[in-house]
């Protein structure tokens, strides 16, 4: 195989965490040629814990009538009643330590079926179960006082509302820091790895010529859809949870620049 001048083949180098990949291109300038400057590509990968001090506890108040409207209206009082307790279980908190909030308010209609038998076993000619209606609207509770909305999630289902899920996330000011955490590892990794090659090649690293950071946090969290026709049961434990913790995964990559270690 014949090479152009200027360029060489040189295969993958493993080192650590880090995949090198040693790229030979033309210099920019006639002198970097002539020194035989070489470009050396790395990419490093850090994943940093993060404590997941944030809980969302997303409930469900519905109810269901032969009409809209007395539907509509049972969830009403089920959720002012809701508002209420909530507020008298938080006032004076902080709003980042809890916070309540209503969401989604919806309605649907379950068409008429065919009544069910009778105890004879005989079908009931021609009758029908009528339409029913029903209404739902949601709540989310949301904060780090845990305990706190855990007693609250408490009461919210003594009154009736359905638990749809709760979920566990890091705070924004955890994530920045774990983010610059892991950002700050994973340059100093791929400047020490680049140390490493640079010197077993009997080169060494006289400029970065460019530079890449790409950071992922946490996902959002997501709520499990419970069955619209669950009831709340008539008597249960208080709600218990621990929360665990998340990761952020932070990527450096970078060109160096390398040149004779006598230059």
């Amino acid at each position: 195989m014949r090479l152009r001048p200027g360029y060489f083949l040189a295969p993958a180098i493993l080192a650590g965490a880090c995949t090198a990949a040693l790229i030979a291109a033309v210099p920019a300038r006639a002198a970097d040629a002539e020194a035989g400057a070489t470009n050396l590509y790395l990419h490093a990968t850090i994943q940093v814990p993060v404590a997941q001090d944030v809980v969302l506890i997303r409930l469900r108040a519905q109810a269901e009538a032969a009409d809209p409207a007395a539907a509509q209206s049972a969830v009403n009082l089920r959720m002012s009643d809701a508002l209420a307790t909530s507020r008298t279980l938080t006032a004076g908190q902080d709003p980042a330590s809890m916070t309540v909030s209503t969401g989604d308010y919806a309605m649907w209609c379950e068409p008429p079926s065919p009544a069910p038998r009778t105890e004879a076993g005989a079908e009931a000619h021609g009758r029908t179960e009528p339409a029913r209606w029903w209404a739902a609207e949601t709540l989310t509770l949301k904060g780090t006082n845990l305990p706190g909305l855990l007693d609250l999630m408490g009461e919210l289902q003594k009154k009736g509302l359905i638990t749809q899920g709760m979920q566990f996330q890091a705070s924004a000011p955890k994530i920045r820091a774990a983010v610059d955490d892991a950002t700050t590892q994973a340059v100093l990794r791929l400047r020490e790895e680049a140390g490493k090659i640079a010197s077993s090649l009997g080169m060494s690293v006289v400029q970065i010529q460019d530079l890449r950071v790409e950071g992922t946090g946490e996902p959002r969290p997501v709520f499990a859809a419970m069955p619209r026709m669950m009831a709340a049961p008539a008597g249960f434990a208080a709600p218990v949870a621990t929360p665990g913790e998340g990761e952020v995964t932070v990527t450096v990559a970078g060109t160096m620049i390398l040149h004779p270690a006598s230059r």
